[in-house]
């Protein structure tokens, strides 16, 4: 095989491997426009230069693909994840379809036409397995929850990729065929490793904050209680006083003091949310939770408020960061579709050590897509424009201090935005 065919041969895997996989999970629609013409512009090259030598620029475009979906998903190290599955793809098609046949010298040697059409379905049916294990097993969301970068690790992964593709491309052109098997078989090895690790340590982060969230919760719901307690023994004296004046047949006064009863009552329920939308020390933040909470009130939403900290010192610019929770209020709002039951908002903001987490939750329909949301237009409102959560991506790419993760937890949509102190 000439290394023009080989190289017609892998831009094929390249451009499947990107359109089906690489679109749904790790670029955007003009990102992987973008990358098929890179990949057939260096095709071109290749096949008319007649060089084998600029087979090294299939290198510049894996890191393109990685600079690109590292800034798209915000992560360092999912990116990676997809060049050794594209890799490994690729390298396990060639091995099936040629260099198995090359090694036992079983069978004639396939044209090239028709070792490109058997190639092609060969890599689909590949492709196709992979997507049905990711959607089977959720394995794409579960690794989204990972809340780290991994610079260097990505950088070290990055390093040890582009080593496997050069060795690979001199034991091929060097007709050491019984050394391709060991490099199959290592990629695949590094693939399972980066992923488990992902799984491991995604599953860890939400392990983590779901702990601190139920901690700071129990404290908060022993604080309503021990006001609760308080109330009733006031009650108690309240409802002596109501018998008094019924006893003395006053029923104008035991009218007011029932309804003094029940507005304090009321302020009792709400209580909770007023003490700590207190003591937030920042002005334009308060007031947002309030316009929340007022229009949860208004709306009938049921929500629960859990709040440790006082954004007292934020390390970005209250102007952005008023944005971005305006808009993750307005979303969790209008995400109440007509006629859903059961629904409701859970806000929880944790101060840790080095951050500040801001987690809302809501319920989301049956046909919600959560890797479309950050698409501009995007809505699961009609006549909508959707493009707030456009807008808060961009906010948050452009400033180092702000991470954001979406997620979703059976149909609990989880959304953080995490402020770096």
């Amino acid at each position: 095989m000439t290394y023009e065919e080989a190289t017609i041969l892998v831009t094929m895997h390249y451009i499947l491997t990107l359109f089906f996989i690489g679109k749904r999970y790790f670029f955007s629609f003009k990102h992987t426009v973008f990358l098929i013409i890179c990949l057939l512009i260096n095709m071109s090259l290749i096949v008319l230069l007649h060089n084998k030598y600029l087979i090294i620029f299939f290198l510049l475009i894996y890191l393109i693909e990685w600079i690109v979906s590292s800034r798209y998903l915000n992560n360092k190290l999912l990116p990676l994840l997809f060049l050794f599955l594209k890799y490994s793809l690729s390298i396990t098609t060639f091995y099936i379809t040629f260099d198995f046949q090359k090694i036992t010298k079983l069978g004639n040697v396939i044209p090239p036409i028709q070792l490109f059409f058997i190639q092609a379905c060969t890599i689909s049916v590949l492709i196709f397995i992979t997507i049905r294990i990711s959607e089977k097993y959720n394995l794409f969301k579960k690794l989204y929850l990972s809340k780290k970068s991994y610079g260097k690790t990505s950088f070290f992964l990055f390093l040890l990729l582009i080593v496997m593709l050069i060795s690979n491309s001199l034991i091929t052109n060097s007709n050491y065929f019984t050394l391709i098997l060991f490099i199959v078989l290592a990629v695949i090895v590094v693939l399972i490793i980066v992923v488990l690790t992902l799984l491991v340590v995604s599953k860890t982060n939400k392990l983590n904050t779901d702990n601190f969230i139920l901690k700071r919760t129990l404290e908060s719901q022993q604080e309503l209680y021990d006001f609760s307690r308080e109330f009733q023994h006031d009650l108690k004296s309240l409802l002596i006083g109501i018998d008094s004046y019924l006893s003395e047949n006053n029923i104008e006064e035991a009218r007011l003091l029932l309804h003094k009863i029940g507005k304090e009552g009321q302020n009792t329920i709400n209580q909770q949310y007023i003490s700590q939308l207190s003591a937030i020390n920042n002005l334009p933040i308060k007031a947002s939770f309030y316009q929340f909470a007022a229009t949860c009130e208004e709306k009938k939403i049921p929500f629960r408020l859990n709040i440790t900290t006082d954004f007292k010192d934020l390390s970005v610019e209250i102007i952005d960061f008023s944005r971005c929770l305006s808009i993750m209020l307005n979303n969790a709002l209008e995400a109440k579709l007509p006629g859903k039951e059961n629904f409701f908002i859970h806000i929880d903001i944790l101060k840790t050590e080095d951050s500040t987490n801001i987690i809302i939750k809501n319920p989301i329909g049956e046909n919600f897509e959560l890797l479309s949301i950050f698409q501009k237009g995007y809505s699961t409102k009609t006549q909508h424009k959707g493009i707030g959560l456009s807008n808060l991506r961009k906010i948050v790419n452009k400033n180092k201090k702000l991470k954001l993760q979406y997620s979703l937890d059976i149909n609990i949509l989880i959304a953080e935005l995490i402020i770096l102190d």
